[in-house]
């Protein structure tokens, strides 16, 4: 049902488009044709670059070591595209976050599942405008998101090495997939289980491998990645009054709250131990939210990107907790979609 939702919301774009999938791409003139006055694009156009050729996409990259460290979905369509062929690749590009997309959705099915609750709950992460925005704009979210969700339900099935594996494709797939394995690592060291703690924690090495490369290679990005350390200190950048009540209301209330609720959970923990590990996981993505970079803060589009992690987990940690409040999250980030869709220049 995802897929075919998708699919139906890209094909209309397509048809409002005379069919060129390009116009997912948002490429800007500023970085496409070196023009200073021109367009300035999104962030869709440097996965397009580094797919469309891999090794000398550098001079497109703002800046190259920040740009390259997301090189899982690139790479992956410049494979599926036979080595990032001009009229293949825009598709590819496409239908491979459709795919993602249409996994991340069923995986937090099976999530919600296994604490028995409805299965189409996980409609709500599709109908959230991160997610819509991210499939509108050929971004990384919608594949690091699919693996770390991969990740998390091979752990709760016990395949730690599954886990361990999709976990350090989502961290190369974007920073943001690794939230889900450190909160899995410091439930696990919390109760003394030394080995998979390790384990979760070193799914990051990849990661951490492939940006000091590229440090070496390009030179530092770091202060595009510096956090903010005191938490949402970014709040202050968000200048638009509307800014500031969308982010409010999409994501800030509900990470601060669930994180407030989820720590009075912890009083639960010697009679639903097996669900301790959910706290930790709202509690981790709150902490990403809070400490986020000073540049992200100003597009509220890239805060609600980032947060389909807190979306996707506090679902499940209602499910667990507190489903009856359930429907109440549905009706909180559903909506968000559409009026995203309703937005001119979205279709």
């Amino acid at each position: 049902m995802a897929l075919v939702f998708q699919l139906g919301f890209v094909g209309l774009i397509l048809a409002n488009h005379r069919w060129n999938p390009m116009v997912f791409v948002y490429e800007g003139s500023q970085i496409s044709q070196k023009n200073p006055d021109g367009t300035l694009g999104y962030d869709g156009q440097f996965v397009y670059y580094i797919a469309r050729d891999p090794l000398n996409a550098a001079e497109f990259l703002t800046p190259p070591a920040h740009r390259y460290r997301r090189i899982l979905l690139p790479m992956l369509a410049w494979g599926i595209s036979l080595g990032g062929q001009p009229l293949l690749l825009p598709w590819v590009m496409v239908l491979t976050n459709c795919a993602a997309g249409a996994a991340s959705v069923t995986l937090l099915a099976q999530l919600l599942a296994r604490r028995g609750a409805k299965p189409w709950y996980a409609l709500t992460l599709m109908a959230y405008i991160g997610f819509v925005f991210s499939l509108r704009a050929n971004l990384n979210e919608l594949l690091a998101v699919a693996l770390a969700l991969g990740g998390w339900l091979a752990y709760e099935r016990s395949r730690l090495g599954v886990a361990v594996l999709l976990f350090g494709l989502a961290g190369l797939a974007k920073e943001m997939g690794l939230v889900i394995p450190l909160g899995l690592a410091a439930w696990e060291l919390l109760n003394r289980r030394w080995r998979p703690a390790l384990l979760l924690a070193g799914s990051s090495t990849p990661y951490l491998f492939w940006s000091i490369f590229l440090n070496i290679k390009y030179g530092a990005a770091s202060h595009l990645l510096t956090p903010t350390f005191i938490p949402f200190a970014g709040f202050q950048y968000l200048t638009e009054p509307i800014s500031r009540i969308v982010v409010s209301l999409w994501v800030l209330l509900p990470a601060i709250a669930g994180s407030v609720w989820a720590l009075l959970d912890l009083r639960r923990l010697p009679q639903r131990s097996r669900a301790g590990h959910l706290i930790f996981l709202v509690l981790a993505n709150t902490a990403l939210i809070a400490t986020l970079p000073q540049f992200t803060w100003p597009d509220p589009l890239a805060m609600f990107r980032t947060a389909l992690g807190l979306v996707a987990v506090v679902l499940v940690w209602l499910a667990a907790y507190h489903p009856r409040l359930l429907p109440a999250a549905a009706i909180l980030w559903a909506p968000s979609g559409i009026l995203l869709i309703m937005a001119p220049g979205m279709l």
